[in-house]
């Protein structure tokens, strides 16, 4: 491992994102607490349960932006860097793909992990801070991190304009966050349609990110351990067999 190489990686991402943090860190957590409120004064008042309700929501609220930063995060970076011409530089330094990937990924890391605690935070004047299980926060937390900022790179690195990273955000991204159970539970859905949100990775990332904070869950944890897992080490070796081949880097 060339921990020089991806430290300078890292720092550049980090850099890079504290100097877009109005941009990057702000909307989400304003979003978020939007959303709670709506809950709260109309939703959740309306069914006498409005606490119970803004509890449940959380998790969701916090794993939807998560998702969301850690994609916008890896795709910006790199069609960026291959609109400058950069990436063809970083391409030929002395650091493995794998290690490129990792220091791209960690900057989502990094961005969504300032962004998912500062939602916490700020949603803790609604409901009262709890965490069940740190260790399940915070594997569900890398996983989006590594599935969803994987596919922002390989997104960049197929898009030919910069309209297109906005199109999967708005026709991908957007549907599988709201139909991934952020704002209810499945068990309320008709059978037919807890059946399809099954193939939903956004919904056991919800999921097993709100057992680990509330220690409640729809679906069996290891059913989506196990398709996250899978998933994550697919999406991050095709990340790194497509900057090894640099799909689409001169185009």
């Amino acid at each position: 491992m060339n921990w020089v190489g991806l430290s300078t990686v890292i720092h550049r991402e980090v850099t890079r994102i504290l100097k877009v943090a109005n941009q990057a860190l702000f909307p989400p957590v304003i979003s978020s607490l939007l959303y709670l409120a709506i809950f709260h004064f109309v939703i959740g008042k309306a069914r006498g349960q409005s606490t119970e309700y803004l509890a449940f929501l959380v998790p969701g609220l916090v794993m939807m932006s998560v998702v969301n930063n850690a994609y916008q995060n890896s795709a910006f970076s790199v069609f960026i860097a291959k609109y400058s011409r950069y990436l063809e530089h970083v391409l030929t330094m002395p650091l493995s793909y794998r290690e490129l990937v990792l220091g791209i990924l960690a900057g989502g890391i990094v961005r969504g992990g300032i962004t998912a605690g500062s939602i916490l935070i700020a949603t803790a004047f609604f409901v009262t801070p709890q965490i069940h299980s740190i260790g399940a926060v915070l594997a569900y937390f890398l996983l989006a991190c590594i599935i969803f900022g994987s596919l922002g790179i390989i997104i960049a690195l197929w898009a030919e304009q910069f309209d297109h990273l906005g199109v999967i955000n708005t026709f991908v991204l957007t549907p599988l966050s709201m139909l991934g159970g952020v704002f209810y539970s499945i068990s309320v859905l008709p059978p037919t349609v807890q059946f399809l949100t099954l193939f939903n990775p956004v919904f056991y990332l919800v999921d097993g990110f709100r057992y680990g904070i509330l220690g409640s869950n729809d679906a069996p944890l290891w059913l989506g351990a196990l398709v996250l897992g899978v998933l994550a080490a697919a999406c991050f070796s095709l990340t790194v067999h497509l900057m090894g081949r640099g799909w689409h880097v001169k185009e």
